[in-house]
């Protein structure tokens, strides 16, 4: 009997020191799954962390390079902005100057009013020689009237030197006379084509001492033809230099 409670007591303490033991690697159990628990939601944690830092950052690069890109296109557009206002200044400067150049030109330009009454004495060309021409009589051996007091052509050109000169005298008047042993013979043939201030005619400025007018001639006469008189200013006075017909 004795043998049997202490049989019984030896199992018990047994079974209750065995219990422990369970309770014990249980409780350390749990414990080892709590700190893995604890490591996992901190690991997680971290790479939210991570993950968050990242997404900022990306969104922080993103802005900064819309923002260096707005910059970029800001001054882009300045400089473009910044440009045509000096082309436009530019383009204002060359306006002023070429309406400078222009207000100048037609300052320095001589007026037509000029020109005018050399014109008209070379329309009268033929009025200021007819008082000495003797018209009273042909003179068939020269085909014309005899001068009265000219005797050469040379002498006959310096009649008109005071508003063409010589070789343009020439040119007009050589074919228009004689020379006899002496004395000079107008020969009648109809006159030189002269200017009519109604018809067109325009003036145009070579240089400050030449200018050139044309005139749009027609006549019953002559026809159609044009008429290009050259002035050049000689000693202070402008004369015909030249005279183109076609």
């Amino acid at each position: 009997m004795r043998n049997i409670l202490i049989s019984m007591l030896f199992f018990l303490f047994l079974a209750a020191g065995c219990g422990t033991q369970e309770n014990v690697i249980k409780d350390e159990n749990i414990q080892q799954g709590n700190a893995l628990h604890r490591e996992h939601v901190s690991n997680i944690k971290e790479k939210e962390t991570v993950v968050l830092a990242y997404e900022t950052s990306k969104q922080t690069n993103q802005e900064m390079n819309v923002d260096d890109s707005t910059d970029k296109l800001k001054t882009s557009i300045d400089e473009v902005e910044k440009y045509e206002v000096q082309a436009n200044r530019l383009k204002e400067s060359d306006e002023k100057q070429e309406n400078k150049l222009d207000t100048k030109k037609e300052q320095d330009m001589v007026s037509e009013a000029v020109f005018i009454p050399v014109l008209n004495k070379y329309n009268q060309m033929y009025d200021i020689i007819e008082p000495n021409v003797d018209q009273s009589k042909l003179y068939e051996e020269y085909v014309g009237y005899k001068f009265k007091t000219i005797k050469t052509k040379e002498q006959l050109y310096k009649e008109f030197s005071d508003f063409m000169i010589s070789e343009v005298a020439r040119s007009l008047w050589s074919d228009y006379v004689n020379e006899g042993e002496d004395a000079l013979y107008l020969i009648p043939q109809d006159g030189h084509p002269k200017f009519i201030k109604d018809n067109p005619y325009s003036l145009k400025k070579i240089n400050q001492n030449t200018y050139q007018l044309t005139s749009n001639h027609q006549c019953e006469l002559h026809g159609r033809l044009d008429m290009v008189f050259t002035f050049t200013q000689i000693d202070g006075k402008w004369k015909i230099s030249k005279l183109d017909v076609s």
